[in-house]
């Protein structure tokens, strides 16, 4: 088993019993890809237990129970590991081992499955949003480990973007104006950067919301966040969160709920449209003139 593996026992354990399920009853991977409509890959990476990507949803392993009947699945056992499984923590410290780019890469399935997704990050620019120069250094600040492939990383970040222009997508984000002005990069990188959000705001797929300086807050704005929903292979609502050491997944509903509830929180003193656009603009202007 592999150090990445090895840091999600309980997909492994969930990939080794519908792995028991399949073969008792007499089905070949290919059956199952076919029942589930998905690709023979997938079904081999859920057995496998990763090492990259999420681990199966609730409604697809009851799917594949339905499909293996005849094997008498454990419906009660098989909840608890799905719900195990995807509230797993991952450590950065073998997602790390594969390199920042591969990071990138398992962000972007999350990505590419979710109709809806509501970023909060209130001490920078999201990834989605980020210039290849903004991107550059903060990859380069958060590579606490030392793993390297900031380069391919920053590639990695870039090829993610390509979905805000996917028309089957939605995107809203909370951002701080504290935290569009922390430099984190050079005041020519960080200004243009602001112009740069200025102007994906106004994508057809984006809501990008900014909390003034001074605003009243309605929650506590401890840390990012990211929600994905409405998934399109029929996944459930999950959220991510980013701490130092690990990404959190979390997806039992009662949870992702508080998540939800804090967004709208988080999200009320914030302004949009016009009003956003105008306050990335005079930013960027005071950075220009050595504001």
């Amino acid at each position: 088993m592999s150090e990445t593996q090895a840091s999600r026992p309980h997909w492994v354990r969930l990939g080794r019993e519908l792995r028991r399920l399949r073969e008792f009853a007499g089905l070949t991977q290919r059956d199952l890809a076919d029942g589930l409509r998905v690709s023979q890959a997938t079904v081999d990476r859920t057995e496998r237990g990763g090492p990259r990507g999420r681990p199966p949803s609730w409604p697809m392993v009851r799917q594949w129970a339905g499909l293996c009947a005849e094997a008498q699945p454990d419906m009660s056992a098989l909840r608890e590991m799905t719900a195990l499984a995807l509230d797993e923590h991952t450590l950065y410290r073998n997602l790390m081992n594969e390199g920042l780019a591969a990071v990138q890469e398992g962000i972007r399935t999350g990505e590419a499955t979710a109709q809806l997704l509501r970023n909060f990050n209130p001490w920078g620019v999201p990834g989605l949003l980020q210039t290849e120069g903004y991107a550059r250094h903060v990859l380069a600040l958060t590579d606490f480990r030392r793993a390297g492939g900031t380069e391919a990383a920053v590639q990695a970040r870039l090829r993610r973007q390509e979905v805000l222009h996917d028309p089957g997508h939605r995107f809203e984000f909370v951002v701080t104006a504290e935290g569009l002005h922390k430099r984190l990069a050079p005041a020519p990188v960080l200004a243009a950067q602001l112009d740069h959000l200025a102007e994906v705001a106004t994508l057809p797929t984006v809501s990008l919301c900014v909390v003034p300086d001074g605003a009243p807050m309605f929650a506590w704005a401890a840390f990012g966040f990211v929600l994905y929903e409405d998934h399109a292979d029929g996944q459930e609502p999950w959220v991510a969160v980013e701490l130092y050491h690990k990404r959190i997944v979390v997806s039992e509903p009662e949870d992702v709920e508080v998540y939800r509830a804090q967004y709208e929180l988080l999200q009320r003193p914030a302004v949009s449209g016009d009003e956003a656009v105008a306050l990335l603009r005079e930013a960027s202007e005071s950075l220009r003139q050595g504001g």
